[in-house]
């Protein structure tokens, strides 16, 4: 009887500290709002992003546009969560990961993962993907949208022992545990994530 009365207080007392969670998947039906700016804001940073590189390879060349990338994108970032609102984070999370702040959490690996179902299933990715998390009576809002690999992103994100060696070199300088790369046109890179607390 003692043993069991100390393996229940020991129960209760992890429980307590311990945060509670639930995560459950969302549609546009259900939070139309947060879904269309959580939609342009995702699109918003990948014309910036995408536009900002394309300009610095056309006039430097791809080793400048490493360096920008590397110096930038999280300002551009940051530039476009403070535009929206305090309660907006962005993020671009991918399994395959350059910088290790782009490493998912345990719901953004979830994420992922359902987008790579999907696109098992059916050999096509969906617009987006939404979850609701409830973390200690707090509402968090997500929405995914995947990035796709383009022509113009093989210069840096490519098969490792075709890109050029200079490339190869100064990503590895920046990045040295880089995972980002050996893609082709059309894959599935990661997904954008934008929350709202």
């Amino acid at each position: 009887m003692k043993k069991i009365l100390i393996s229940v207080m020991i129960f209760v007392l992890f429980s307590c500290g311990s945060e509670l969670e639930t995560v459950s998947a969302i549609t546009s039906e259900e939070a139309p709002e947060f879904f269309k700016l959580a939609d342009s804001s995702a699109l918003v940073l990948v014309k910036t992003l995408g536009g900002r590189l394309t300009e610095i390879i056309q006039s430097d060349g791809v080793i400048k546009a490493i360096d920008v990338c590397k110096e930038e994108a999280y300002d551009i970032t940051d530039d476009l969560e403070n535009e929206i609102g305090e309660n907006i984070s962005i993020k671009r999370v991918s399994n395959k990961y350059r910088n290790p702040k782009n490493a998912p959490d345990k719901y953004e690996i979830e994420a992922i993962d359902w987008f790579n179902n999907k696109l098992s299933e059916s050999n096509e990715l969906p617009n987006n993907y939404g979850q609701k998390i409830l973390r200690k009576n707090k509402k968090i809002l997500r929405y995914y949208k995947p990035m796709i690999v383009q022509t113009k992103c093989l210069l840096c994100h490519g098969d490792d022992h075709t890109r050029l060696p200079d490339v190869s070199k100064r990503i590895t300088k920046h990045y040295p545990n880089d995972l980002a790369k050996n893609y082709k046109d059309g894959d599935f890179r990661g997904l954008i994530r934008v929350e709202m607390l």
